[in-house]
Formats: C-alpha cells, structure tokens, sequence
C-alpha cells in the first residue's frame, strides 16, 4: 500500500518518526478471534478491509489505532491495525520490551513475510493525526528518539512532490535497494555532520523513471544522489 500517512497539525504536514525494532507473530487463527471479540467490545470498526495485516502492540491505548510498518530492507510500507496489546500479569510487556518486540503480527501476514516461527526487523511510521508517535520513547533505544520534526517535516515534501508526479515509495527492485541503502547508512551530512543517512527510494511505475534521495534524521537536508 503506497505511503499515505500525511499528517496535518496546526497548518504543518507532518510525518512521524521511523522507529526500528522486531515483530514477532501470533499462533494460527488467534488474532481473527481477537479480532471478533474487539469488535464486539467497539474497541475496533467494523470495517477493516482497508488495513493489510493486524497487530497486537504494546499498551492497551494503541488498540484501534493505525500503523504503517515494513520489514527492514523493503520497500512497500503496509498499514496495519492495531487489536490487542500485550499482558502485563503473563509477562507479555516484559518480554516485548526485553525482546525489542515492537509489534506482534497475524499469522497470514507471517507467511506472506516469509517469517514464520521466527522474528523479522522491521521499521514502524505511525499514521495517527496530530503528529503522535505509537512507539513510546522511553522504550527505544536513545538513536531512534534523536529523529527531529526537521526530519519528519523534509521526508513528508519530498512524498508530497514526488507523488504529485506520479512516483512510489519503493525502488525499482530488491538489489537498487539493498545497493542504495547500505551506501547511505555510511555518509555523512554536509550540514550538520550527523552521520547514517536516512534512504528514500521513489519508482514511477508507469516512465520507469527512479529517483533516490537521502534524507538527515537531525537537521533534515535532503540530497538527491
């Protein structure tokens, strides 16, 4: 699903943060009876067929809200819903947190990743309006709460003017992204010195036509390359 979580507060679109962590997944027919029950309670629409897959996150104030997450080293980022959260008497919220388990998938979205019986890195982008991040700070690790609005705000024009001209938020195939994004993970900003640079890849489908652009996490200077 194409990227579409633009958020408008106070006059300022804004795009939250990326945050990177692991998911983990539900047993077989689990979250569709987590599902029906969630429903019952009105905790969740009844329309879901919008959303690409369904998750369990960490605190019960996430149930019914949206996230978008792709694994790391894709490129399409899916929206997920969010319908249960972990125990805190079972231990649930210990283990995600020991884990790094930012989100538990269903099971249907564990066989389309390849992942069954096993975890998968994966980056997280909340699409809930007024700017709010689903992932709770102090549970991150301290390089992932140092993404500034600057950041947000950059990524979010450069989704704005390439979409207006047709363009996705992917590239051309698996080995441009692998390539692309292992060479920006190793430059440095002109501006601010900050060094890991974020990677966005855009593919218009329809010319064939890819552009790659890298993007700051502190001062948000955006570079084509």
């Amino acid at each position: 699903m194409q990227l579409a979580m633009l958020m408008i507060s106070a006059g300022l679109l804004f795009v939250p943060p990326i945050s990177t962590g692991w998911a983990s997944q539900y047993a077989p027919g689990v979250m569709d009876k987590v599902i029906v029950n969630r429903q019952a309670w009105d905790q969740i629409p009844d329309e879901i067929d919008q959303y690409d897959g369904f998750v369990a996150g960490r605190y019960p104030d996430e149930i019914g809200k949206a996230v978008w997450i792709r694994p790391v080293g894709t490129d399409e980022w899916e929206l997920f819903l969010v319908v249960d959260c972990a125990g805190v008497a079972d231990g649930g919220l210990a283990w995600m947190k020991r884990s790094g388990v930012l989100y538990e998938v269903d099971y249907q979205t564990a066989v389309r990743w390849d992942t069954v019986g096993r975890g998968i890195k994966i980056e997280v982008m909340s699409s809930n309006i007024g700017g709010e991040t689903m992932i709770k700070t102090r549970d991150l690790p301290q390089a992932d709460t140092d993404v500034t609005q600057a950041f947000s705000v950059a990524l979010c024009n450069l989704v704005l003017d390439l979409g207006s001209e047709g363009y996705k938020c992917r590239a051309p195939n698996r080995e441009v992204d692998h390539i692309d994004r292992t060479i920006t993970e190793w430059q440095t900003c002109s501006r601010c010195g900050c060094r890991g640079l974020h990677y966005e890849p855009f593919y218009n489908t329809g010319t064939g036509s890819y552009r790659a652009f890298t993007v700051c996490q502190k001062c948000g200077k955006v570079r084509e390359f």
